[in-house]
């Protein structure tokens, strides 16, 4: 008797590249911005992604109000789609989605039906997949889920997160940490609305990448 072989899913210590090889997604292009803004932005280590929607690589919206037009079922596939889309941005900006050290926040917009009760249901489908691609330590993630009177071309979601990148192993060697160490300062002048403050003489707080805290 033989069984059937099955279909191998993801490996817990495979990368995300790889995760996402093995749920058989392959990213598009990402998608050009349509007014003044950027894809995302990187400020240190984190990266803001501007808001996505579902839009299929054809150009194809999925549009109608959730709770209405639309299922919740359908709804939280059109999440799912919304999040490759924003991989993609990702990919794009950071050249490899292994660069990604965690999901910090996911926002996301249903548009909704005014009746309609079940937003986190729906951008459940943006949570899931970012853990199945970047596992529950660094896939988990803060998130609001938010109903929307409209959304642009009347798309039925849209999504924006911010990741934390890894860090250069000089700077995680630091763990993060910071001292605050005394400087001279003398006659450091701070100004108000009423004149000037005075920092005390011959001291000043500085911060400087070490592996721990040092406060006067």
């Amino acid at each position: 008797m033989t069984s059937e072989p099955r279909q191998a899913g993801p490996r817990p210590d495979s990368t995300p590249s790889q995760r996402l090889e093995a749920l058989g997604i392959i990213l598009p292009a990402a998608r050009k911005p349509v007014a003044n803004f950027l894809p995302a932005v990187r400020i240190g280590d984190l990266v803001f992604v501007s808001g996505q929607g579902p839009v299929s690589s054809d150009g194809m919206r999925c549009v109608g109000k959730v709770g209405k037009d639309v299922s919740v079922a359908e709804a939280y596939g059109h999440a799912r789609l919304t999040t490759i889309n924003l991989l993609a941005v990702l990919h794009e900006t950071l050249g490899s989605l292994d660069a990604v050290d965690r999901i910090v926040k996911v926002l996301g917009f249903v548009n909704g039906d005014p009746d309609f009760e079940e937003h986190p249901q729906v951008i459940n489908g943006c949570s899931d997949l970012l853990v199945e691609v970047f596992g529950p330590d660094h896939g988990s993630h803060a998130r609001s889920a938010i109903g929307a009177g409209s959304l642009p071309k009347r798309i039925t979601v849209e999504i924006e997160i911010v990741v934390a990148v890894r860090l250069p192993a000089a700077a995680e060697a630091s763990n993060g940490n910071f001292e605050i160490s005394k400087m001279p300062f003398d006659n450091a002048i701070l100004p108000d609305m009423g004149g000037s403050t005075r920092w005390p003489p011959g001291t000043r707080t500085e911060r400087r990448a070490t592996d721990k805290w040092d406060v006067p």
